[in-house]
């Protein structure tokens, strides 16, 4: 009492709140911006007890204050103790507090612990989390608050509460809560938002039959909030959370846990938030949430690993610097208005990072005291449990995370007033632009070839159109690509065209605005023309304008409404990971008024058009509030930007031109679309039953004895050989029965047989009900007269109107030469921009469809709502068979084509290196550049593609795959349509065989025919396939080369590329250690091989030696066969440097990680694998693609997951390492090593000055 409130602040927190507790509850004296942290302690210690009474505060606070030590406890100072005083539960936890070894006073404050020396929060930030959790549950289902005091069990019984009295208390620390969330009629997932004491938001989503469980965390704190002496403080701060806790020390160790338990987790870093999130098996929820609450109530922030991380931040900006995506956002950045936040640096560096006013470990923690607090976050979890065990563990996780100082949340917040338009103000504010930006061009000189125009708008933020979709409507307006509008006008309506694509949308949203922005891909003609491309897009926003204001049409919105609604409708189940981010970042604009319509909210639509809000919006897209923005290569350049060395110019645009654009008119071509006739009216389910009895049962019975053993048995082996298993039979193996058996591995000719088809006979066809096999509609005899195979799979559990219709014309005519390669390209590009226009409503309507090229043959792909899909397959396929190219768009997109090509050159480096791998690898195969020097040549003509288009269409083989809401009946029409059209000479499956993988040769063999000498600097065509010399032959940018030894490994084939970009500073590599095509037991071994390796491989190359930001270690697949893959991207170590790194990590793996590895261990690996492939798909789509990966590949494994689930499940520790010996030891017999390089002279110049590669004792410790 006789403080006054100014001293009260200077205190530290926990004896404050003592201070103030000590006080009557009449009498008590709160400092205003003390509300927010006493408010919930002094509230909770005034509630009545579970017997009903209310005890007065000074007695509970003789509790307090007779404990010393009390640290369990002090957690109470913000949440209420069980039970009243006196009661079993109090009195147990007086007892643990004074008798418990494991308490450490923290309560003897002295004078040095003021508020210079301990922040408010930061005390109680270093005391929460030091005791492992060790949860009791209280009757009725609730958790105790005393769950952190490290003791023995506490008797349930000695609490003495009734049922009812539990489930009071599970809405302890619970302000407002909201059931009955508004969903889609076939969703399952229960829902319930909550807001916390603390003001943590919160959705609880409870889905039963989930077997991946998923969380999200988001702060609302980005790099806008980044100190301005600074940037990149925010990211830092996101890099550090995952280095430990004080419950949880070890670096890594969550990533570690959600690994081990078949998960993954990830961050990132925006503009105002940074979201965390992770999955993990359902069954590990509940620890896995403790050890990610853990990271934003208790993290370490150490100062050895901050240093570290500052380069890890330094790393990933140099993998960024020639991005040009991040180039033009930070141009747009840094030349923004000087007192807006959008102007910061977003990413950092080591330069930002070390040269601030305080050193970057104290700025972290800064940071993260002033930020991760409960009010300015949000959290989603996703899990099994039901919704009142969700909450328990949500409120045991997170009930330390501190609420901050500042006015209190709210208790519940208004309904808001009706919905009206946005005030006429927020659409004249221009900020972010800066003067020089309002009425200005930018114009930036990319990295890659590029021709894109943009002009943005500042509007309002997107929270100002939630519920009337002003922005949404228009930006469909503007780039709907259907004829006479000004995506047509620009592509099609005039000639020669001015652009090749355009778009229209809002972008970079913020808390105060956004920009609406229009995008135009340029052709080089519009690239000379550029302004009048902004003036026709002037004359399209100027009719849209006129349109709304003479009244705009309805069916606009109502189209626009109904697919939304079927959306909502017949939404189909998301991942839990996207579900979790999406529902964490829209959690930030709730409250308990409007939680009811958190999910159905984006799919809602007015009932009638806003014309008010959109007119305002359209009168703010003018030429005076616009940025121009020019990318192209060869523009007049005079600036060049600060943290990315971007060239650029920023000048305005005359005035008497924009006056000109002001009052362009429309085009007279342009036009507001139509009523979209592709618009679902029936949405009728199949009856599965009727389906069943007239030719499902037909497909699902007779063709799955017949088509699905026999050709299993059939097409198996047959496929086995035909992929590169073949190696079994006629070269003993070279991966398998007899140097498999040496070395204490399953493998080989025999194995195949004994555990891939008996396992596939006595388990896959068994568990075909969980694995659904589709039918095969036509006999031997239809299929091979007509060349064509037609497979259907009914929609099941997925009860939704929608299918899919995918087919593949086989026909070799589409690969295997340059020419072949850059014809068919041009053939499906621009037969597909041809179909652009006509089948635009289609897609509107929610029908996608796809043209593209495979190593096989032609896709032709269509999915959606099934009403109208057979009809638009047989269009495209009707089109497919009687286009013919034109001169003029032949001219277009062989130059698109062309610098598409060249613009591979400027890709990553370790995309290069893992380019040329996969290269070498396969045959047959064309390199890009050899597929660019042929469309650049004067052999390439429209005479050439036409002569080409004829011989695509002339012999083929045809597979086509309907699923989903379509009858069997409907897909053998379908069927003969495609037949009867296209009239192809039917080809036998031998004729259009697939690419093959090139298997190396084993170090051992290799040694044997006495092919190790080196000294040449190149690779003996004797240490590869015989094919692998033309590997290279395509292309003078790979090289044969050779690479350092280490422990006397020597790779079968070295590669090297040099980058074309000389300013790229990066290297990369690619070292794959290829086991062939595996069996079922080699690829369950490697796969889990894989997952043990690949947490240490970013532990030890990326945390502990810094290599660089990208770094992995996983399976890698090239055709059918698999091996281990380790890669890395660096800007501070050229290749070779990097290949005696990971070959150290290696070696260090197996001495000690594999070596240590526990059975409980291998067991957790294992099983989360398992559990992985055995996780049932959630759309039908997810269950129809692997199905069709194995009508596409020919090989018919529909149970290999299952299959390789159980072989998962059979690996031993023995095993495991013996499969490690011998086939990736730096010694191993059956070892195929393959390196691929990728650097610039640049790279190369930069890692030169740098030392050498260090000893190995020396490696590890850096």
């Amino acid at each position: 009492k006789k403080l006054p409130p100014s001293s009260m602040l200077r205190l530290p927190r926990l004896l404050q709140l003592r201070l103030l507790l000590f006080s009557s509850t009449s009498a008590m004296h709160v400092p205003g911006n003390m509300h927010a942290v006493t408010r919930g302690a002094a509230r909770a210690y005034a509630r009545p007890t579970f017997q009903g009474a209310v005890h007065p505060q000074p007695m509970r606070l003789k509790i307090l204050t007779a404990l010393r030590p009390i640290s369990p406890l002090s957690a109470a100072l913000n949440t209420p103790l069980v039970g009243p005083i006196g009661s079993e539960e109090c009195c147990y936890a007086a007892k643990i507090a004074m008798h418990s070894r494991e308490i450490t006073c923290l309560t003897q404050l002295s004078a040095s612990n003021d508020a210079s020396t301990n922040s408010v929060n930061g005390l109680q930030r270093r005391h929460h989390g030091l005791w492992p959790c060790a949860t009791h549950k209280l009757r009725g289902g609730s958790r105790s608050r005393l769950a952190h005091v490290q003791a023995s069990a506490v008797s349930h019984s000695s609490f003495g509460l009734t049922q009812e009295e539990g489930k009071q208390d599970r809405w302890a620390g619970v302000a407002e809560h909201v059931d009955g969330l508004h969903k889609p009629p076939l969703d399952h997932r229960e829902y319930r938002w909550l807001r916390l004491e603390s003001g943590l938001r919160v959705l609880l989503v409870s889905d039963a039959k989930a077997d991946k469980a998923a969380a999200a965390f988001e702060v609302r704190a980005g790099h806008f909030d980044d100190p301005d002496d600074m940037p990149g403080l925010a990211h830092l701060t996101e890099h550090m959370m995952f280095l430990g806790t004080e419950p949880f020390p070890e670096e890594g160790a969550f990533k570690a846990f959600v690994q081990r338990h078949g998960g993954s987790s990830n961050a990132f870093t925006g503009m105002e938030s940074t979201g965390y999130h992770f999955s993990i098996g359902a069954a590990q929820l509940s620890p896995a949430l403790r050890r990610f609450a853990a990271f934003f109530t208790a993290p370490l922030l150490r100062q050895d690993s901050c240093e570290r991380e500052v380069r890890a931040v330094d790393s990933e900006f140099q993998r960024n610097l020639q991005s040009d995506q991040r180039r033009l956002f930070q141009l747009l950045k840094s030349t923004s208005a000087a007192d807006h936040p959008f102007r910061k640096f977003s990413t950092g560096n080591l330069h930002t990072l070390t040269n601030a006013s305080q050193p970057p470990h104290a700025a972290t923690r800064a940071f993260y005291e002033t930020h991760y607090i409960a009010p300015k976050s949000t959290l989603c979890v996703i899990g099994k449990e039901s919704l009142d065990d969700l909450q328990a563990d949500v409120l045991e996780a997170f009930q330390h995370l501190p609420a901050g100082i500042g006015p209190p949340p709210a208790e519940s917040e208004p309904p808001p007033a009706e919905v009206g338009p946005p005030p006429a103000a927020s659409f004249s504010a221009v900020a972010p632009l800066s003067q020089s930006q309002l009425g200005g061009l930018l114009v930036m000189s990319p990295v890659r070839e590029s021709r894109t125009l943009r002009l943005m708008w500042p509007v309002p933020p997107e929270e100002t159109f939630r519920e009337c979709k002003s922005h949404r409507l228009l930006s469909s307006l503007l780039s709907h690509e259907r004829e006479h509008g000004i995506n047509w006008l620009l592509t099609r309506g005039i000639s020669p065209p001015l652009a090749t694509s355009f778009s229209a949308g809002l972008s970079y949203s913020m808390d105060d605005a956004a920009f609406f922005t229009v995008s135009a891909v340029l052709t080089p003609l519009g690239l000379e023309q550029y302004e009048r491309v902004i003036e026709l897009v002037y004359g399209a926003i100027h009719q849209v304008r006129d349109a709304v204001a003479a009244g705009l049409p309805d069916h606009h919105r109502a189209e626009r409404a109904t697919m939304s609604s079927l959306a909502f409708e017949y939404a189909e189940e998301s991942d839990p990971v996207s579900a979790v981010k999406t529902f964490a970042s829209r959690l930030h604009t709730s409250s308990s008024a409007t939680a009811a319509s958190l999910i159905a909210q984006p799919y809602t639509w007015p009932v009638s058009t806003d014309a008010d809000t959109l007119s305002r919006l359209l009168h703010a897209l003018t030429p005076e509030r616009a940025l121009s923005v020019l990318v192209a290569q060869n523009v007049e350049t005079d600036q060049t930007e600060r943290w990315y060395g971007t060239p650029y110019a920023l000048s305005p645009i005359p005035t008497e031109r924009r006056h000109q654009w002001a009052s362009a008119p429309p085009h007279p071509e342009l036009s507001l679309p139509p009523p979209n006739p592709f618009v679902p009216d029936s949405l009728a389910l199949l009856d599965i039953e009727q389906v069943s009895t007239a030719e499902g049962q037909l497909g699902a019975e007779r063709n799955g004895a017949k088509h699905g053993v026999e050709k299993g048995a059939k097409n198996g082996v047959e496929n086995a050989a035909k992929n590169g298993v073949k190696n079994g039979a006629a070269n003993k193996m070279k991966n398998g029965a007899d140097t498999g058996a040496e070395n204490g591995v399953k493998m080989g000719a025999e194995n195949v047989a004994e555990n891939g088809l008996v396992a596939g006979f006595e388990e896959g066809v068994q568990k075909v009900a969980d694995a659904r096999v589709p039918s095969r509609l036509l006999t031997s005899e239809e299929e091979s007269a007509g060349g064509m195979r037609v497979w259907h799979l009914d929609y099941g559990r997925f009860k939704r109107p929608k299918a899919g219709i995918l087919s593949i014309i086989r026909t070799p005519a589409v690969g295997g030469t340059p020419r072949a390669v850059a014809l068919s390209t041009l053939f499906v590009e621009m037969l597909s921009d041809d179909l652009n226009t006509a089948l635009s409503a289609a897609s509107d309507a929610g029908a996608g469809w796809s043209l593209s090229t495979h190593s096989g043959g032609l896709l032709v792909q269509v999915t959606g709502y099934s009403q109208r899909l057979p009809a638009l397959f047989e269009a495209l396929t009707a089109e497919l068979a009687v286009w013919r190219p034109t001169a003029p768009r032949f001219e277009l997109f062989k130059e698109l084509l062309a610098k598409s090509l060249r613009n591979k050159r400027q890709e990553r480096p370790l995309w290069q290196a893992q380019y040329a791998l996969s290269h070498a690898l396969t045959t047959p195969t064309v390199h890009y550049e050899s597929a660019l020097a042929y469309v650049e040549s004067e052999d390439c003509t429209l005479d050439a593609l036409i002569e080409h288009s004829s011989i695509l269409r002339r012999e083929a083989l045809i597979d086509l795959f309907v699923c989903g809401n379509l009858a069997p009946a409907t897909a053998i029409e379908l069927g003969k349509h495609v037949r009867e059209t296209l009239a192809p000479t039917p080809l036998p499956e031998t004729a259009v065989a697939l690419p093959q993988t090139r298997i190396l040769q084993p170090l051992r063999e290799a040694a044997d025919d006495g092919d190790d000498d080196h000294d040449d600097g190149h690779h003996d065509d004797a240490d590869v396939d015989d094919t692998a010399s033309a590997s290279n032959s395509d292309s003078d940018a790979v090289t044969a080369a050779a690479a350092p030894p280490h422990s006397g490994s020597n790779p079968a084939l070295a590669l090297s590329m040099r980058m074309a970009n000389a300013a790229e500073t990066n290297s990369a590599i690619e070292m794959h250690l290829q086991l062939g095509v595996p069996t079922v037991e080699q690829e369950a071994a490697l796969m889990v091989l894989a997952q043990v390796a690949s947490k240490d491989a970013f532990h030890v190359l990326r945390t502990e030696r810094q290599l660089g930001y990208v770094v992995a270690a996983g399976v890698r697949a090239v055709g059918m066969a698999k091996g281990l893959s380790v890669h890395v991207q660096s800007s501070v170590m050229p290749p070779a440097k990097l290949e005696w790194h990971i070959e150290d990590w290696l070696a260090q793996f197996r001495n000690t990680v594999l070596a240590k590895l526990s059975e409980q261990d291998l067991a957790a690996y294992t099983e989360a694998i398992a559990a992985n492939l055995e996780e049932p798909p959630r759309t039908l789509l997810q269950e129809a693609s692997p199905i069709w990966f194995e009508v596409l590949e020919g090989t018919y494994r529909w149970n290999h997951d299952l299959q390789l689930a159980k072989a998962v499940r059979a690996v031993s520790l023995p095993q495991l390492r013996a499969f490690h010996d011998a086939h990736f030891a730096a010694d191993a017999p059956l070892r195929r090593k393959v390196v691929s390089y990728a650097a610039s002279h640049a790279a190369d110049a930069d890692a030169d000055a740098g030392s050498e590669a260090p000893a190995p004792a020396v490696a590890a410790a850096s």
